[in-house]
């Protein structure tokens, strides 16, 4: 059932994948927030720990909230302590066909490696980076 109007729903995902190269556990917390947004059906899906061997999952879920149609689609890097580049690129697919599709989308990473990593690739000139999802939310969204 949708949440009542002006109300959040949340959806939360905990993955842990066992890599095949050192045996070793990679844990991603997938969270999705469905918040209250003048704009339209909002969509914030808020990634915690390390998104490598885990890229397919969060393929998945942009693509569960993609098909979801959203007006606003924002990727909330901000505890993600690891992005390999497949990751890096499933979320910034997801960023681009939503923008596409003529909807708003951005990536919320106020700093740390991840950051670091949107600088160096210039990912900030595909997709607008923000330093919190409340500024996203602020901020005029126009798809590009």
């Amino acid at each position: 059932m949708p949440p009542a109007p002006g109300r959040a729903s949340v959806i939360t995902v905990l993955l842990a994948v066992r890599c095949r190269h050192n045996g070793g556990v990679t844990e991603l917390s997938v969270l999705v927030e469905h918040p209250a947004w003048p704009g339209g059906r909002c969509a914030v899906v808020v990634l915690s720990g390390e998104a490598d061997v885990t890229g397919q999952a969060v393929e998945d879920v942009l693509a569960a909230e993609s098909a979801k149609d959203p007006a606003l689609l924002l990727v909330d890097l901000s505890a993600v302590s690891f992005m390999d580049s497949w990751s890096l690129h499933v979320v910034l697919r997801a960023m681009r066909d939503r923008r596409k599709a003529g909807a708003a989308a951005g990536l919320v990473c106020p700093s740390g490696p991840v950051r670091r990593v949107l600088e160096l690739t210039g990912a900030g000139r595909l997709v607008p980076v923000f330093a919190s999802v409340a500024e996203a939310m602020r901020a005029p969204l126009a798809p590009r």
